[in-house]
């Protein structure tokens, strides 16, 4: 009744006749019979670095069954599977199923909502009923994989579907007999990368500065941008493009200079890359200025200014429309070219 041992497999270390051993650890068996019932099945394994060696506790049997009749096929691994796998990488995707009589199977790969036979060649290839292996992956093997299951035990069609159904013409249909359908997808990966350009920008404040992110790898999941180490927050000045994918800063203002990130993730991967943002030319602007005083003859007397711009802003103090004299009794002073101050000593009028 069994045609083959239910496993879950991820990777082919071993065939050889009846047996397949796998990477994940797991054993194929081709072909159940009622001599197998008769054996046990150990695991062993071998520590890589150590050389140290751990054996199952417990054997494991199989219990074999006459049939007693026809019997629909029923699918013993998970229907609904997705296989993250590296570029250059070798995948097998399991279809395993248990009925009598012993159950067929087929492979199709869904393209633009039709679900076509997968061609076998030089990196596509059946193992053996229900193994589908992809050697040397490439990102062009990204997509859905069905694997059709049917006898004739029955005159019932049933389908089990991981997305929306597909155009039927697609299908081969059998209304004579049971199948079921089983779906795999392979997503591909390859190491992440990114790059930001311009890697260097000097904007005048008032003005508009776009960054461009160009994401690399697969897959590229999330893209996001960061300020000077904190997340950057979509507002009216700040606009997050994508397609591709870009920051614009409208409306520069002075605190909008520094360092601008880009990182792009995934489930497994993150690269992140770096731009700088300089302030070119600002017009000045008062920060701090004195207020009107009211003060006795005699004492000192010292005014202060506070300004910003790009370049440096230049200071010139004038008394009633006029340069202030310049006598010992008048001084003036900046201080890191942002502000000044003037001071006037023994004031008599």
């Amino acid at each position: 009744m069994y045609e083959m041992c239910p496993l879950v497999l991820k990777l082919i270390l071993f065939v050889g006749g009846k047996y397949a051993v796998l990477m994940s650890g797991d054993l194929y068996i081709y072909n159940a019979g009622p001599s197998d019932g008769y054996k046990s099945y150990a695991c062993r394994t071998v520590h890589r670095l150590t050389g140290e060696v751990h054996s199952s506790t417990y054997p494991g049997r199989i219990i074999i069954t006459e049939p007693k009749g026809s019997v629909q096929p029923r699918i013993t691994v998970e229907k609904h599977v997705t296989k993250q796998v590296k570029a250059g990488d070798d995948i097998t995707l399991p279809c395993v199923a248990q009925g009598f009589p012993v159950p067929t199977y087929r492979w199709f790969r869904e393209d633009r909502d039709q679900l076509l036979a997968v061609n076998v060649g030089e990196r596509v290839s059946v193992l053996a009923a229900g193994l589908l292996r992809v050697a040397k992956v490439r990102l062009e093997d990204k997509g859905k994989y069905l694997c059709w299951v049917n006898n004739s035990a029955g005159e019932e069609t049933v389908q089990e579907w991981a997305a929306a159904p597909l155009h039927p013409t697609a299908m081969p249909m059998r209304y004579n007999s049971f199948h079921l359908i089983l779906y795999s997808t392979i997503l591909p990966q390859t190491p992440l990368s990114a790059h930001v350009q311009p890697q260097n920008q000097v904007v005048d404040v008032g003005k508009e500065a776009v960054f461009q992110c160009i994401p690399g790898g697969h897959p590229v999941a999330k893209v996001a941008w960061y300020r000077n180490g904190k997340p950057v927050v979509r507002d009216a000045r700040f606009e997050v493009l994508s397609s591709p994918e870009k920051l614009m800063v409208r409306s520069l203002q002075k605190e909008d200079h520094g360092m601008y990130q880009c990182f792009v993730s995934n489930e497994w991967d993150m690269a992140q890359a770096t731009a700088e943002l300089q302030l070119g030319d600002a017009s000045p602007e008062l920060l701090y200025w004195f207020t009107e005083q009211t003060i006795q003859p005699g004492p000192a007397v010292s005014l202060k200014c506070v300004a910003t711009g790009n370049p440096p802003p230049q200071f010139i103090w004038t008394l009633d429309g006029f340069p202030v004299p310049d006598n010992p009794r008048w001084n003036s002073a900046a201080d890191e070219s942002t502000s000044t101050s003037v001071s006037q000593r023994n004031s008599n009028n």
